[in-house]
């Protein structure tokens, strides 16, 4: 996907079905989680495809952007960090993400959030799934993988790989609820208890 195509998923994260047009127009426009992911997906856009002969001046302007968002909405994503389709932010302030950041499509952050290496000059950033949610005050700290779907409660400090599907809370965080196991079919078999084939 391209950046129209990557912000056009972000704006419909901030939209409800019911909204009136006027409600719309004023969520698109007043809503600085909005303004930070636009700014963000123009930034990406600027250093990934590198616009011949404009460029230079895309940059200034990028840069310049990016400054007012960090001051007023407090709020910095590098342009390096390779960020899916769908990013919500919900309530800015705080966030801030490490350059070698990845994250998947759909996810949604909340406000005082960072995702960062761990101390002592370590290398390794945070990988994050589909679909999940970063609550309030959330830390997530060093070479780990957030699954797809997963939910990171309020001012929790992850330090440990996250399975799919589930909640963690606490600091270091620790599995609250985990995902329903799939149901699988009951195996035939026949009189002697030997497995049916075919």
């Amino acid at each position: 996907m391209g950046m129209f195509d990557d912000f056009r998923a972000d704006v419909r994260r901030y939209l409800s079905p019911g909204m009136s047009v006027r409600d719309r127009v004023f969520e698109v426009a007043l809503h600085q989680g909005l303004w930070a992911t636009a700014v963000y997906r123009f930034g990406r856009w600027v250093y990934t495809r590198r616009p011949p002969v404009v460029g230079p001046a895309l940059q200034v302007a990028y840069l310049a952007a990016s400054k007012a968002i960090e001051i007023t909405a407090g709020v910095y994503i590098y342009p390096g960090n390779d960020i899916g389709p769908g990013l919500y932010i919900g309530h800015p302030g705080g966030i801030h993400l490490n350059p070698d950041v990845k994250m998947g499509a759909n996810c949604t952050l909340s406000q005082e959030v960072t995702l960062g290496t761990s101390a002592g000059g370590r290398a390794g950033a945070p990988v994050v799934g589909d679909n999940v949610y970063l609550g309030a005050g959330a830390k997530v700290i060093g070479e780990v993988k957030i699954g797809n779907g997963a939910h990171v409660a309020a001012n929790s400090l992850v330090v440990a790989d996250v399975v799919e599907g589930s909640t963690v809370m606490g600091v270091p965080a620790r599995v609250m609820f985990k995902p329903a196991p799939a149901a699988t079919a009951p195996t035939a078999t026949n009189s002697n208890g030997a497995v049916k084939s075919g």
